[in-house]
């Protein structure tokens, strides 16, 4: 069915990935012919109970309905998979604290954070860059290096003049 208005179908509607929003410019980008095709049979290799690994797992399920398993590091002799890897500190010069860099290629995706954080935001990065294409989910090959432009990230709290008035409200932030 196509909908005049938006001029979508309603299986597009579907498919659209919430995580693009997300997808910023990253400070470094080459892009390569190719892509990454996500599969069922898929595995993320990493720390099975790692913050990175487990989001990715869970958006990649939501956003896919693959259900990928979370493998130790050191079991991705296949060559295939989403690798996810934590830089030894002082290590890559490069990429700073919270920093990350992805790396795609057709047959694997290494995920490279500086920190447990950088590694969250280049899962962030990555589910970002995920699209259906020809009724499967790809990601572009090529690589990508993004890092915090402050060297201490912050939240915005909308302070209202009753909110300011409340020691209780700004005590719990």
């Amino acid at each position: 069915w196509m909908t005049q208005e938006a001029g979508v179908s309603s299986r597009q509607v579907g498919e659209f990935n919430a995580w693009s929003f997300f997808s910023v410019p990253p400070k470094e980008e080459s892009k390569k012919t190719g892509y990454y095709q996500l599969r069922e049979k898929d595995h993320i290799y990493g720390f099975p109970s790692g913050a990175a690994e487990t989001v990715l797992s869970k958006e990649i399920a939501k956003l896919t309905s693959m259900h990928l398993d979370v493998k130790p590091h050191g079991t991705a002799a296949t060559g295939r998979g989403l690798i996810i890897e934590r830089i030894p500190r002082g290590e890559r010069s490069d990429i700073p604290p919270e920093g990350f860099e992805i790396v795609v290629s057709p047959d694997k995706v290494i995920v490279r954070g500086a920190d447990e954080r950088g590694c969250l935001y280049g899962v962030y990065a990555l589910l970002g860059r995920l699209a259906q294409k020809t009724g499967a989910w790809e990601i572009n090959s090529g690589l990508i290096k993004d890092w915090a432009d402050l060297s201490l990230r912050g939240g915005c709290l909308e302070i209202l003049s009753p909110a300011i008035r409340d020691v209780g409200v700004m005590k719990r932030y």
